[in-house]
């Protein structure tokens, strides 16, 4: 293997003169594949498309429909080709998947594990959605995305582009950012996340999600979870004086306030025992303020279920309709926040693997 260094033109013949920052900045900049700033939805530059095979490449358009001149692909389908699982078109689904059934083979998890930690995964144009991927990947693409929510367990490599109002959480080793509004992102991430283009309203919190499948995936892509530095971004953007990195108050970007944090609990295909639903915990190390926040609606908890066990043991309402009170304020609850439907997805999921049915979104 030769040296990184040679990569970029000015070294390739191996000589080590001094080379300016700026154009070096300039040639990383312009060697990210990422979507420029301005002209439309995807900048200056035609939408990405993805090639699979050896022979004549199939073109795949980011609204996940074929190019005319290639083949087609699975709407809302995940779908495994030469090494990269793509998931185009999901919208308003729930989807689950753990290493082997990733892969859908027989193999342990362990060994899935192993296979799933060489392999791409491209997420486009999901709308409405949850994904959780509790397997270790390689890289990771999320584009055009929209209203959706991903979990990737593990990964080297994370990259949003041109998506809005998504939630992110993921464990990974760099992450990038491009073009990308209203979002919110629960990053373990081991170098500084970089903001690519024109990003707004972007929310950098700290990793959430309540998986214990974390800690055996993390050190297989040497994630280490004592090193996040999910607060620090760097922003790298062309302007009038050329290319820039700046870190610090990064424009387009805040970090969410502790008190808006919450743990994120990840579901699963195959049914947990409910003590080791219980005995889940954020495998990530928290931020003092965050862990206080945690601590303290942690307690509100509690308070609400001491208070409501006092009222059945005082009041003369029946117990029974005490309950149906309580469950009908939740259900309202639930619909105002939007989660009615992730809660109909999974009962409707666990019904189907009760029933041994496969669903195209599951």
């Amino acid at each position: 293997g030769g040296k990184l260094s040679a990569l970029v033109p000015s070294w390739r013949t191996g000589a080590s003169f001094p080379l300016a920052l700026q154009e070096l900045s300039t040639w990383v900049v312009d060697s990210l594949h990422s979507p420029d700033v301005g002209g439309g939805r995807y900048g200056t530059l035609s939408p990405p498309k993805l090639f699979f095979g050896d022979g004549q490449p199939t073109p795949m358009m980011l609204d996940g429909t074929p190019n005319p001149a290639g083949g087609g692909q699975g709407h809302g389908q995940l779908v495994e080709k030469h090494g990269v699982f793509v998931l185009a078109g999901l919208h308003k689904a729930t989807l689950i998947r753990s290493p082997s059934e990733l892969l859908g083979s027989g193999a342990s998890q362990e060994a899935a594990a192993e296979q799933t930690s060489k392999m791409d995964m491209r997420l486009q144009n999901c709308t409405e959605s949850y994904v959780y991927i509790s397997a270790p990947i390689k890289r990771v693409t999320i584009t055009g995305c929209n209203g959706t929510t991903v979990f990737v367990a593990a990964c080297a490599v994370v990259t949003i582009e041109n998506c809005e109002r998504v939630k992110i959480i993921a464990g990974c080793r760099r992450v990038r950012i491009a073009n990308s509004v209203d979002s919110t992102m629960h990053l373990l991430t081991v170098r500084q996340p970089l903001l690519l283009g024109e990003n707004h309203d972007l929310i950098l919190a700290p990793f959430n999600a309540l998986s214990s499948d974390c800690l055996r995936w993390w050190p297989m892509l040497r994630i280490d979870r004592t090193k996040n530095r999910w607060c620090e971004p760097l922003s790298l953007a062309k302007g009038s004086y050329g290319v820039g990195l700046s870190g610090g108050a990064v424009a387009g970007q805040s970090l969410m306030p502790p008190e808006n944090f919450f743990c994120l609990t990840i579901p699963s295909n195959t049914p947990l025992p409910a003590s080791v639903v219980a005995a889940q915990a954020n495998p990530c190390p928290l931020p003092p303020a965050y862990a206080a926040a945690l601590q303290s609606k942690h307690k509100q908890v509690l308070d609400l279920r001491k208070e409501i066990a006092d009222t059945e043991a005082t009041t003369t309402t029946p117990k029974a309709a005490l309950q149906r009170a309580i469950q009908a304020k939740f259900k309202e609850w639930l619909i105002a926040s939007g989660g009615i439907r992730q809660v109909q997805d999974l009962i409707l999921l666990d019904q189907q693997s009760a029933g041994g049915e496969g669903g195209g979104s599951r």
